[in-house]
């Protein structure tokens, strides 16, 4: 979604152009009570123009602002928009009106003057004739809209729709104060005709897919599905931009209650400090109640594949902890990746891996292990396993040893020799890679739950610098060295800016859930510097046709195996 400054007027225009195939009803009776089934906004113009700037400024790109406005200048004959009220929002509000619920789209756009903003706009509107009030115009390619200024708002619908009942504009600050740019709908509240036709919509669009649906089953989702939002805000401020997703059930529906209980949940795994004491180059946490009902789900949902010896190690361990974890009712669970515990010149290529999770019985989940690990031919070629190896707190310790001397790009990333440890508790379990893991561990064992701070359902959190300062000192990485001068340069200027934090949140609302994805500005930064290298990176040239190409400045990401 374009956050340019014409994006309020381009949702107006795409409104009503989706609302033309729509309404083929006789216009709605004003006298009855709209039902609104959705809204989308924008914010001010001007602050829509200050934000991209912002977002300008963080990929050398200063004059962004005055770029996107380019094509609004050379529609308009470069008279702009003199008349619109640049301080207010601008969207549109989707109602069922009338005994037949017809729908009816209206855009709703702040003017101060608007008989200039329609001399302004005059090369795109077209002629405009004026009539007790009530403007009307005819766009190329769309049917005849009116326009009706109302208390500050120029009100654009179909030529011959009712007037806006009052009030309906108050409907997209619900949208603005959460986005820059987003909408709401209420699927619903759909009438029977539209929701035919969203059916319809998704059904081909899953047998395009190669899925079914089952039409019964989608009808009762989409009776269930109180309101969606979704959105983008480029937040100055808190120098952050976001997407975010919300959606809310029915009251009194299966799904709702669902979501509720799913939130009844508490983070008590505990998180590994870090060597130097910042955030870790990843951390995460998982904190969702899990039903009986959705536990067998929830079982084959988390088995893992795995296409290594290291992947084969962790995941034959995980095979034995899942079920005892969602026997105590919740996914309960921490991981943190602390690059900083690494020193790849001093043959310590490996970052300190932490995972622990909360068990229903611990010393079952031992004796599992035991007995599936132990067995004859239970692990690949390579990988070994010793029982009981010490204690670190109140964990008692098991090692598995992964030789990966015949994989040249592992070992050179991870070692020759990998060890996983795993310790064991009454009601946790915790696995630990790389220097100091015992340590760890032993501080896991005793330390206090997180606190408030890690809400349900869950989070994860990137430090793009961090992780990539780590990738550029791994030995793959020396082999380019124009890639890897370029990475650092671009991973000093990420440094200046406050954060480079990636970030997933998913959090429970009353009856639902949202779910946000984040960039800080230096993770803006620094994804605009790695994109554009690999952007201008030389393509290869097939064998036989002219001289061997240049090696490509191929940026040294991260993999990290574990």
């Amino acid at each position: 979604m374009s956050v340019r400054p014409l994006a309020c007027f381009a949702v107006v225009a795409v409104s009503l152009t989706f609302a033309s195939g729509l309404v083929s009803a006789p216009p709605a009776r004003a006298a009855d009570e709209p039902v609104v089934l959705a809204v989308a906004a924008c914010d001010p113009y001007a602050d829509l123009k200050k934000q991209v700037r912002w977002v300008g400024g963080l990929v050398d790109q200063p004059g962004l602002d005055a770029l996107v406005e380019t094509p609004l200048m050379m529609a308009t004959q470069f008279k702009g928009l003199a008349g619109l009220d640049v301080g207010r929002p601008a969207g549109v509000v989707v109602t069922a009106e009338g005994p037949a619920a017809a729908p009816v789209v209206r855009g709703f756009v702040p003017v101060k003057d608007l008989k200039k903003l329609v001399e302004s706009l005059a090369p795109v509107l077209g002629d405009v004739e004026e009539r007790d009030g009530v403007m009307t115009f005819m766009p190329n390619g769309m049917p005849p809209l009116q326009i009706v200024e109302k208390e500050g708002w120029a009100i654009v619908s179909l030529q011959g729709m009712p007037a806006a009942p009052a009030g309906l504009e108050q409907q997209l600050d619900p949208v603005v104060k959460m986005f820059s740019v987003g909408a709401k709908l209420f699927p619903a509240r759909l009438p029977e005709q539209l929701q035919a036709q969203l059916q319809a919509v998704l059904g081909q669009a899953a047998a395009m897919q190669g899925q079914n649906v089952d039409a019964e089953a989608l009808t009762r989702q989409i009776a269930a599905l109180e309101t969606l939002m979704l959105g983008l805000t480029l937040d100055i401020e808190k120098a952050r931009a976001f997407v975010e997703l919300r959606q809310s059930m029915t009251a009194g529906s299966a799904e709702g209650k669902l979501f509720d209980d799913m939130a009844q949940a508490t983070l008590t795994a505990p998180t590994a400090a870090t060597a130097d004491g910042n955030p870790a180059a990843i951390s995460g946490h998982a904190a969702v109640a899990i039903p009986e009902s959705l536990r067998k789900d929830a079982a084959a949902a988390l088995e893992l594949p795995a296409a290594d010896p290291v992947g084969t190690a962790l995941v034959a361990v995980l095979r034995q902890i899942v079920p005892s974890m969602l026997d105590a009712g919740a996914i309960d669970a921490s991981l943190t990746v602390d690059t900083a515990a690494a020193n790849p010149e001093a043959g310590q290529p490996v970052p300190a891996v932490t995972a622990c999770m909360k068990l229903k019985d611990g010393r079952a989940v031992e004796a599992a292990v035991k007995k599936a690990l132990g067995a004859a031919d239970a692990l690949p070629a390579g990988v070994s396993v010793r029982f009981d190896t010490g204690k670190a707190g109140a964990a008692t310790l098991h090692t598995v040893e992964v030789d990966l001397s015949a994989d040249r790009a592992l070992s050179e990333m991870l070692g020759k020799n990998l060890g996983i440890t795993l310790g064991m508790t009454p009601d946790r379990a915790i696995v630990a890679l790389g220097g100091g893991a015992e340590k760890r561990i032993a501080a896991l064992t005793d330390a206090a739950p997180p606190g408030e701070t890690a809400k349900p359902f869950g989070g994860l959190d990137v430090s793009l610098v961090p992780l990539l300062r780590y990738s550029a000192a791994l030995p793959t990485a020396a082999g380019n060295p124009a890639a890897l001068e370029a990475l650092n340069a671009a991973l000093d200027k990420a440094a200046t800016l406050p954060s480079s934090a990636l970030q997933l949140l998913v959090r429970p609302l009353e009856r639902g859930m949202a779910l946000r994805l984040s960039a800080d500005a230096g993770a803006i930064r620094l994804l605009k510097d790695v994109f554009t290298m690999q952007a201008v990176s030389p393509a290869p040239v097939q064998p036989g046709l002219g001289r061997r190409p240049p090696k490509p400045n191929a940026i040294p990401l991260p993999d990290l195996a574990p």
